[in-house]
């Protein structure tokens, strides 16, 4: 696992790539995360790739990301049942938060 992580690194932070391979390596770069279950690493990288482009895949890939994946400070011991209303819209809120928070000067002004 360590050896995947020097390489993702290595690779996104030195060699000289096109666009598109980069896009490709963060992008599994991401899903090694997230099969790690690494959320916080997740965002992370989402956040760096956003902050290289603001493509408009790049943005529902790191929207479908939030809506499915825990919160760090869950903890699935304590946690209440929710009913599937109350999840969605926890997901909605959190897919909303992180757009509109981290990336207020992408959005145009109405």
């Amino acid at each position: 696992m360590f050896v995947t992580y020097i390489y993702f690194t290595v690779h996104l932070n030195f060699s000289q790539t096109s666009d598109l391979e980069l896009l490709l390596t963060f992008q599994a770069y991401i899903d090694f995360e997230i099969s790690e279950g690494e959320y916080e690493r997740t965002r992370q990288l989402y956040d760096r790739l956003l902050d290289r482009t603001k493509h408009l895949k790049v943005w529902v890939s790191y929207a479908k990301f939030e809506a499915s994946a825990p919160m760090e400070e869950e903890d699935e011991a304590e946690a209440q049942p929710k009913n599937d209303d109350e999840h969605k819209m926890e997901c909605i809120q959190r897919c909303r938060g992180t757009s509109k928070s981290k990336y207020k000067s992408s959005f145009p002004v109405l």
